[in-house]
């Protein structure tokens, strides 16, 4: 392999310049806000010379022999005329005629390429080292396939020759010259040739190989930042075609694949010469917003930052820009956090939150020339990650896409693009992303939780694209070729420097240095450092045990996902999330370890020392914990105090399947059905008393979290029903007295106890989930565990701190065998007490209690524990079946597996190639469609067929869905041709059933058709429990609520009305003005009936139908004429900034409401807003106090806060303890114990 071009060589060259004409070239040493500033001769030569150096050594070796010719030339003549004319400015005028010679030849496009020359033979060429034609290094076999490649950019139909000329023979440059015929084959994505993304397709994987890959640091070319390389790949008309290794035509690129798909996929040109040193924050909003409003960014180049208040203050930045000309007359995109703006515009993250920057990409319209549309999400805060606080939050990108690989979600013009999703896949992978000023490089997917809708209303699934920032405008250059950025400079977003992708898969999973992991497994490895967790103490290397074997057998691990900390270290860690008491148990992330870390018992913390362990289940790659970072132990979650358990749904045919007395098992079952919904409808009857029990019942119901900076609004009210009766109360009005908030209360509990049939919860009140963690002591028998409680366990018929000399029940999901539930012996020992709100398990044995459930592990998997006895007394524990091989099923051709590991990427010592394929392959295979959801739908259907979960043919694929759960991780391949062979010839079950009648709304089967004698246990708790239950609860609440009273007027709202009237009869431009208000609110009172009288439509469109009607009811105003009115023009306020505050608005709300009182869906969603102020005015000080004003991204943030509901509720039911109260209320806040934590 030839030697490549290293930085040592051209400083080398630099000094033989330096030393021999004394040209003074250096590298620049400005800041980077000084760095658009015009640089000198010096710094110029240095930056073509280092950018020619390693990217075209050929042309700079030409250059270099031409400019050697001419500068003797100079040389003389300049020296003779110093002599002759005795000029002291002689010399100085000698070197800048140097250094513009040597500008000039390098601009040069005539050295581009090596014409013909009878001085030079090939035959003298061959003697020297040639330089491979492609500047990625890739041969022939090994390239990715240009004919494939789709690129935003002109593909070039001819390229230089590849040969190089000899060097030049000046002595000074002999040293130096072989760098320039050395190469560079590496496929680099931190300093992108272009601005529009691209594809490269790609050879399939070469095969494993038994030779070692070993990686050097020299491989990597010292970097120029990459706003240099764009300006030089500019200025000499550099692209990736001109250097591709062979020549290109524009047939052998366009044509092999839809002209629209390389026209179309690419991101959109987002260029602000003006804000090129403004905080990320504000290119962010200003992008943001000019997405939103659909403008050519070319019509906002006249933004020009200055870093002034104007310019950091949010609300400030959106005033100016909504005045602007693009913006004018459209609404704005809602604003980001205001905690999180201001966190943006320092260090992008503190010690407990980070800001973090996503986008979405979704389909654009058939009429759009784009396949995407783009648009950026507000700022938002949430928990860091790991290489947030390592390289700088404002480095990483979300990016949610539709997957492009489910083709039936693909608009039906996509469908007919050959290979869709694999040219999506290439462009995501290899190549850099251009956007807000910085170049992006994909290095993770993920499938995000929450899902989109189609146009039609059908699902979509989506796919989190995360992205690194490799460089970009004021990138810096590193210091040392591969080296990291300090750790400092992760909190100094306006001090980046370059890096690569290779550098930060290196730096996460230590990818040159496990070389032998599979492709699959390493890449889901990456999700650790993704984890939002949060960072607490550094533990010192000497401090760190890694222990070299796991509990049990090698087959069966004891211990697998658990360690243990010293009690010191677990007490610190505790202060840093200033937790009151020490937990027995975090779940964490710890360098390349992950799990569950357990306090020591036999640790008293007397000594202070602080210790770690690690054992080899919970090691997922090789890490040196050299970097401190690595050494940092970060917290995902802890034991706390427990609640009471709902029953999964799961679980219930598992009950039923192993009772001893199965009537027994289902009265049981019912009647926690039956008290969980009394305990739902006495708190729905319980609001009707008052609004603040409303308000709290709310809090319970679960207000709509859109975003947590901004309430959308609908017209005048809140979009959602839950937000808008909140708006309103909030406002003064009450629901025992107001019939349109009494119409929206009775919607909620519609929508709740509709709800509760859908998904039944039954709440075991003598249950809980808790982390599982093994006995490291050996102190516990087979089948035998330890539960304690920190405050003492409270519910009805049960309190202790303990449970002991019992039986119980132990569960996981997803529970799909009878033995995914355990009967077990619960103990109490005084040395295992210390362990509180975990259920400790017991190491001896042949297979862990945790693998028993459902394969479970103990590296934060929690555990389902009931010992209500009416449960535990009549279970009786399944056998564990045998489970399937996955050699077995892969040979039978159900499934594929991905056989193929980091090293067999490539061939040579490439690291940034081998990354940019390990990205690539890790996409292609993780991007497939998971077909997990339509097994366990199946699988679910099949044994309410079958009539039983211990049918042959259920048991076999609940075993074969325990495989699809970790498929990722495990790099298997599960098709659909792969589903139809599993159904039709191993089980030999029909492709489809119908859904079970528990999902329906009424029963269709009946139990004889279904193989068995009696109603399956989860259509008898709905149909025979809870649908009659539910059904007279609703009556009897809509009776309660409307028997209150309540009315549509409201004489609050029409005082202003009145008073003007009132004052216009003895003012005559005033009755004018009186007169059209009126006729302007009845116009749009018509045309809201013309309108919504239509035939119903989406939401959407009802929504777009309110925004149409409300601006038009916004934009009536008094006559021109009217305005010279000293009298009228005080209505329209000027100061006031909200038009919707302005007293004219107000008087048009109240005018409205007089007419149109009985119209309530019009006159609320219209005027809402203003009713809310009039009301909130009329009340005053009733309440002995005045209301307050809130700022609307305040508002989205005020929620109820547990205190100060427990005090109310106990206040209003006059008792001054109760620990009734108390529970009723911690049963509200059930699940927030992150959030209080967290706040």
């Amino acid at each position: 392999m030839e030697p490549r071009p290293t930085a040592e060589e051209l400083q080398r060259t630099i000094d033989c310049l330096n030393d021999a004409y004394d040209l003074g070239i250096r590298a620049s040493t400005r800041t980077p806000r000084k760095q658009n500033l015009t640089p000198g001769n010096e710094e110029r030569l240095y930056k073509k010379i280092h950018f020619l150096h390693f990217s075209k050594s050929a042309r700079l070796a030409r250059c270099m022999e031409a400019f050697h010719a001419d500068a003797q030339s100079i040389l003389s003549q300049t020296t003779s005329n110093a002599h002759r004319e005795a000029k002291p400015n002689a010399f100085g005028s000698r070197k800048a005629q140097l250094q513009a010679c040597l500008l000039s030849i390098l601009d040069d496009d005539a050295f581009a390429y090596r014409p013909e020359s009878k001085r030079t033979s090939i035959e003298s060429l061959e003697s020297e080292p040639k330089r491979p034609r492609s500047r990625s290094g890739r041969s022939s076999s090994e390239a990715l396939d240009q004919g494939d490649t789709i690129d935003s950019i002109p593909v070039r139909s001819s390229v230089g020759p590849p040969n190089t000329p000899p060097p030049p023979t000046g002595p000074r440059f002999q040293a130096t010259i072989r760098s320039y015929f050395s190469t560079t084959s590496s496929t680099d994505r931190s300093a992108p040739t272009s601005n529009s993304s691209s594809f490269r397709s790609r050879a399939e994987v070469s095969t494993p190989t038994s030779r070692n890959t070993s990686f050097s640091e020299d491989y990597d070319p010292y970097p120029l930042c990459t706003q240099e390389c764009r300006l030089m790949e500019e200025a000499w008309d550099v692209s990736e075609s001109a250097i591709s290794s062979d020549p290109v035509t524009p047939t052998e690129d366009v044509h092999k694949s839809p002209a629209a798909l390389k026209e179309t996929l690419r991101w959109p040109k987002l260029v602000l010469p003006g804000l090129e040193l403004a905080p990320l924050a504000v290119i962010w909003e200003v992008t943001r917003i000019a997405l939103h409003c659909g403008v050519e960014f070319e019509s906002i180049s006249d933004l020009k930052y200055e870093p002034t208040e104007s310019w950091h203050d949010q609300a400030a930045l959106r005033k100016r820009l909504a005045s602007h000309p693009f913006c004018e007359g459209k609404p704005l995109p809602p604003p980001s956090e205001p905690k999180a703006w201001e966190l943006a515009l320092g260090p992008f993250q503190s010690a407990d939150a980070a800001v973090y920057l996503k986008a979405d990409l979704s389909y654009a319209s058939d009429e759009s020339e784009q396949i995407y549309d783009l648009r950026l999400i507000p700022l938002q805060l949430d928990r860091g990650n790991r290489l947030m606080r390592r390289f700088g939050a404002d480095r990483f990108l979300e990016v949610t896409i539709p997957s492009p690989t489910e083709t039936k979600d693909l608009p039906d013009l996509l469908k007919r693009v050959p290979e869709f999703s694999e040219q999506v896949i290439r462009w995501l992978t290899q190549n850099t992303h251009r956007l807000v000023g910085r170049d992006w490089a994909a290095f993770y997917t993920s499938k995000p939780k929450r899902t989109a809708k189609t146009s039609q209303g059908k699902p979509l699934s989506l796919e989190r694209i995360h992205l690194f920032a490799v460089g970009g405008d004021n990138f810096h250059t590193p210091h040392t070729r591969g080296s990291i950025p300090s750790g400092d400079e992760a909190l100094l977003p306006d001090c980046r420097t370059n890096m690569k992708l290779s550098t930060l898969l290196e730096w996460t999973v230590g990818i040159q240095h496990n070389t032998t992991e599979q492709v699959a497994k390493l890449f889901t490895r990456i999700a650790l450092s993704l984890t939002k967790t949060r960072a607490t103490a550094v533990v010192a290397h000497r401090d760190i045990r890694h222990r070299d074997k796991d509990l049990g057998e090698s087959q069966h691990v004891m211990n697998d996902g658990a360690a243990r900390m010293s009690r010191s270290l677990a007490k610190k860690i505790a202060d840093h999330l200033e937790l009151g008491a020490t937990p027995a148990a975090y779940q964490g992330r710890f360098g390349c370890a992950k799990g569950m870390w357990i306090v020591d018992v036999q640790d008293d913390g007397l000594d202070g020392d602080d210790w770690i362990e690690t054992y080899p289940s919970q090691r997922k790659w090789k890490c040196p914990f050299e970097d401190p970072q690595h050494r940092t132990f970060e917290v995902k979650d802890w034991s706390r105090e427990l609640r009471t358990a709902a029953l999964n749904q799961q679980f219930i045919p598992v009950l039923e399947t192993c009772a001893v007395d199965e009537d027994g098992m289902r009265d049981a079952i019912a009647g926690h059905l039956t008290n969980s919904l009394r305990m739902e409808i006495e708190a729905g009857n319980a609001a009707l008393d008052s609004p603040t029990d409303m308000r709290r019942w709310l809090r319970q119901f679960g207000q709509s979290v859109e975003s947590k900076s901004h309430k959308p609004f609908m017209g005048g009210l809140p979009s959602s029903d839950e937000d808008a009766v909140a708006y309103l109360l909030d406002a003064g009005f009450d629901q025992r007295k107001n019939r349109f908030v009494q119409d929206l209360c009775v919607s909620l509990v519609k929508k709740k106890m509709e709800m509760l049939k859908s998904k039944m919860n039954v709440r075991v009140p003598q249950s809980s989930y808790l982390f599982m963690v093994p006995d490291f002591w050996g102190i516990l028998e087979e089948n035998e565990v330890h539960v304690s409680f920190s405050n003492g366990f409270h519910v009805h018929g049960f309190y202790d701190t303990l449970l002991e000399n019992m039986d119980i029940l132990v569960g996981r999901s997803p529970a799909h065998l009878a033995s995914d539930i355990q009967r077990v012996h619960v103990v109490s020992h005084p040395t295992l007490r210390r362990l509180k709100d975990v259920i400790v398990m017991s190491t001896k044995g042949t297979m862990s209690l945790a693998e028993k459930l459902s394969g479970g592990d103990y590296d934060g998997d929690k555990a389902w524990v009931c010992w209500d006895r009416g449960i535990v007394n009549t279970f009786c524990n399944a056998p564990v079946p045998a489970g399937l091989k996955v050699a077995s099923l892969v040979k039978k051709n159900l499934m594929e597996k991905l056989d193929v590991t980091v090293k067999s990427l490539t061939t040579r010592s490439n690291a940034d190639e081998m990354c940019t394929r390990f990205v690539h392959t890790a996409f292609r295979f993780h991007m497939e469609a998971s077909l997990l959801g339509t097994v366990t739908n199946y699988k679910e259907r099949l044994s309410y067929h079958r009539g039983s979960i211990e049918d042959e043919k259920v048991v076999w694929l609940s075993n074969f869905l325990s495989h699809l759960v970790d498929q990722g991780k495990q790099g298997i391949k599960f098709t659909p041709d792969h589903w139809a062979r599993v159904r039709k010839e191993h089980l030999r079950t029909p492709l489809h059933y119908e859904d079970p009648d528990y999902l329906l709304e009424r029963r269709v089967s009946k139990a004889s058709k279904l193989r068995r004698l009696k109603d399956h246990i989860l259509d008898h708790l709905k149909f025979s429990v809870g649908v009659p239950a539910i059904n007279f609860a609703l009556a009897d609440f809509e009776k309660s609520i409307k028997g209150s009273g309540g009315e549509c007027f409201d004489g609050d709202l029409t005082k202003l009305a009145n008073d003007f009237e009132k004052e216009c009869t003895t003012w005559m431009d005033g009755k004018m003005v009186y007169k059209k208000l009126r006729d302007d609110i009845e116009k749009v009172a018509k045309t809201w009936a013309q309108t919504m009288g239509q035939q119903r439509e989406s939401l959407k469109d009802y929504s777009g139908k309110v925004r149409q009607l409300y601006e038009m009811w916004m934009s009536i105003v008094p006559a021109d004429d009217a305005l010279s009115s000293p009298r009228i023009n005080a209505l329209m306020e000027p100061w006031v900034a909200d038009p919707k505050a302005k007293r004219w608005t107000l008087l048009k709300a109240s005018l409205t409401f007089k007419l149109f009182y009985n119209r309530q869906k019009f006159v609320w969603r219209i005027a809402g807003r203003q009713l809310c102020d009039l009301k909130s005015l009329a009340l005053g000080a009733q309440s002995g106090s005045s209301y307050a004003f809130v700022n609307p991204e305040m508002y989205a943030c005020l929620r109820p806060g547990k205190s100060f509901t427990t005090q109310l509720a106990i206040r209003e039911s006059g008792a001054e303890t109760t620990e009734s109260t108390i529970a009723s209320v911690n049963e509200l806040y059930d699940g927030d114990d992150w959030v209080d934590a967290y706040e």
